[in-house]
């Protein structure tokens, strides 16, 4: 599903340059669940978004399904992100102004899908959220805007799913709702799981845990 070769990223300011990824090599088969941690500024983040074509690295490359996104215009990354990847952001990004169930939908209706609505009610339904279809974000728990945001990830039958801290603003009891709910959909279907996290208890749970630090791959476990 991923093949990342010599893939390195710098930051430059005030005449110095930052590496925040190092000459990182990996490759992850499809329907995997692969956690990646290590401490604050090791570059589980950068390495994830670059995985997602939201950047361009400095060096290196990332065939993602066939497609080396360090090739593609941001008009084909776009489409590329439609298609193959669903991202969970820890600060979730919903759209205040959208409904419960419009923020799941929309996506799948300018992807150009049909019945948008009717699958964005299944898949909520299946996250314990019908009584929220109508609800705007600001009226949801944390744990029922991850779960929005997870349906969100979903909506358009991803290959690929990446999730940033998933779990980071949660407590303990919706963290494990959140994971557990990432395993069985995971699972159900057979999409590829990258999960970025500090916590060595959610790795645990991974089939794959790669270890960061300073940019670089320390262990693949």
């Amino acid at each position: 599903m991923i093949r990342i070769q010599n893939l390195s990223q710098s930051l430059h300011g005030g005449g110095h340059e930052v590496k925040i990824l190092n000459n990182v090599n990996l490759e992850i088969s499809s329907g995997q669940f692969i956690a990646i941690t290590g401490p604050s500024g090791s570059g589980k983040s950068t390495l994830l978004g670059l995985m997602a074509g939201l950047d361009s690295p400095t060096q290196g490359s990332i065939v993602l399904d066939g497609h080396d996104l360090t090739k593609m215009n941001e008009n084909s990354l776009a489409r590329l992100r439609g298609n193959k990847i669903g991202i969970i952001f820890q600060s979730f990004y919903l759209i205040p102004t959208l409904t419960a169930l419009e923020n799941v939908s929309i996506p799948h209706e300018l992807n150009g899908g049909n019945q948008s609505e009717k699958k964005a009610k299944k898949l909520l339904a299946s996250l314990n959220l019908t009584n929220r279809l109508n609800h705007y974000p600001g009226q949801l728990s944390g744990g029922e805007q991850q779960r929005l945001a997870v349906a969100r990830a979903f909506i358009n039958s991803p290959k690929l799913i990446l999730a940033d801290e998933p779990t980071g603003n949660l407590d303990s009891q919706n963290s494990r709702n959140i994971i557990n709910i990432l395993e069985e959909l995971h699972s159900k279907h057979k999409v590829t799981l990258v999960l970025v996290t500090h916590d060595q208890d959610i790795a645990s749970r991974a089939q794959r845990i790669i270890q960061l630090r300073d940019g670089r791959i320390i262990s693949d476990i």
